[in-house]
């Protein structure tokens, strides 16, 4: 997962401003569809797959190497007894996507997300960063925008909806997704999991997936 712009409609370029070039956020599942994103044993193994394999000397090389980490060992920790799940929390992390179409085998998506968590109405919200990171190997961007995390919590597990809309180089994209994660830990320490993402830019379209993680705040 090696971050590594994705090339749809002239390619996400280089640094952009605003936030969605005046493109909305779509609706909720108009672009991925039903596609589920993976789920956090999925997750874990595609990560102890890319630490395995994997370099990490680039630019973003750390903060990738930190996020696989956190994601296998979210995988190998035990979940959170749900009776201990009470109250608010909030949670901040990471997210690391690849392309799955056949645009740009190389293109991957790196971000930060921050979501607030119910516990006692089994409802959650967040936020993705201004800021996401597209790379295709050949050339590392930023795109400018904002997005929302919308989702609920049943038991010890979680699933989310996320959409947004995002600008570079004056090209605007759309970005619609899911969310499908676990909290583990004693106190449900760490949130992680499976995410994807459709991205739209134009009448083209193609579907990233892969992971993210989020540590909970002190209260």
């Amino acid at each position: 997962m090696g971050a590594a712009a994705f090339a749809l409609s002239g390619c996400l370029g280089s640094s952009g401003s605003g936030g969605g070039g005046g493109v909305s956020a779509p609706a909720p599942g108009s672009l991925i569809g039903d596609r589920e994103a993976p789920n956090l044993q999925t997750a874990s193994e595609l990560a102890n797959e890319y630490l395995s394999e994997g370099e990490f000397d680039g630019t973003d090389g750390e903060r990738i190497r930190s996020l696989l980490t956190a994601v296998a060992e979210a995988g190998g920790t035990k979940p959170t007894d749900p009776a201990l799940l009470a109250g608010t929390a909030s949670y901040a992390g990471d997210f690391a996507l690849v392309i799955v179409d056949d645009f740009d085998d190389d293109a991957s998506l790196l971000g930060d997300f921050a979501m607030s968590v119910n516990f006692d109405s089994g409802s959650l919200s967040g936020t993705l960063g201004r800021e996401i990171i597209v790379d295709d190997g050949d050339r590392r961007t930023v795109a400018i925008g904002s997005g929302t995390i919308n989702g609920t919590v049943t038991n010890n597990t979680m699933a989310a909806a996320l959409t947004g809309a995002y600008t570079a180089d004056g090209e605007a994209a759309q970005i619609d997704g899911r969310m499908n994660g676990q909290f583990v830990g004693a106190g449900g320490e760490t949130v992680a999991g499976g995410m994807n993402a459709a991205v739209a830019v134009g009448n083209e379209t193609a579907v990233f997936e892969g992971i993210f993680a989020g540590e909970r705040s002190a209260p």
